[in-house]
């Protein structure tokens, strides 16, 4: 007689109705089967077509840059202002460097030179800046020719939640955009409305504030 191996229970998913000893392979539990995807199942032995590839990205819907198609965070979201920056290279990459600068100075994001490595290349940085600071933009390029085009087609692009709101390629060591995000121009003055010389124009207290205090006096002519 002979013996064909394999499963005999016709409830398993590999059942073999030609065995005729069961060797213990009986798979019963069907699932997901790839270990890269988010639904894998280790118990699984039979692979039902239902495994879910990761997509990362913000999947909070209240920020500015979610991703409805992303089912893993990966810690991008945005709930401020999101700036997008491309830069298409020229044939010398390596050139350029770029800042976004706050107005108190403080650079929010940076590369430096040597940075890009792929000529004629785009590349493409998300920033998110506070909803309540303004910003400055500077592209350099340290050979002073620019992106384009002596020696080669390249430019840059900013995008301001959807929008844009500057461009560039012809410049020499260095172009600005300037005044990102929300910005409010600076009047000094005094801002204390008791003061004598208040300004209501006035975002920035200069120490001009003047307080003047009236007292009456009465003279008596015989």
């Amino acid at each position: 007689v002979t013996v064909i191996s394999g499963c005999t229970d016709p409830n398993a998913y590999n059942y073999n109705p030609n065995a005729t000893f069961d060797d213990g392979s009986c798979c019963l539990i069907a699932g997901c089967t790839d270990p890269s995807a988010i639904n894998y199942s280790s118990n699984a032995c039979f692979d039902d077509g239902s495994c879910v590839m990761p997509v990362n990205g913000c999947t909070d819907p209240l920020a500015v840059n979610y991703n409805p198609n992303a089912n893993v965070d990966d810690g991008s979201c945005c709930f401020g202002d999101l700036l997008t920056i491309d830069i298409q290279t020229d044939n010398y990459p390596e050139d350029i460097s770029w800042q976004v600068v706050n107005q108190n100075g403080t650079i929010i994001a940076s590369i430096n030179p040597a940075s890009l490595a792929l000529a004629n290349t785009l590349y493409t940085w998300d920033v998110c800046l506070s909803s309540t600071d303004c910003y400055d933009f500077t592209i350099t390029d340290s050979y002073g020719d620019g992106l384009c085009c002596a020696w080669g087609n390249g430019s840059y692009t900013l995008t301001l939640n959807g929008t844009v709101i500057g461009s560039g390629a012809t410049f020499t060591s260095s172009e600005t955009i300037s005044n990102i995000g929300s910005c409010v121009s600076i009047v000094n003055g005094c801002t204390d409305p008791i003061a004598i010389n208040f300004n209501p124009l006035a975002n920035v207290d200069d120490g001009s504030c003047i307080y003047c205090s009236l007292s009456a006096s009465t003279t008596v002519v015989d």
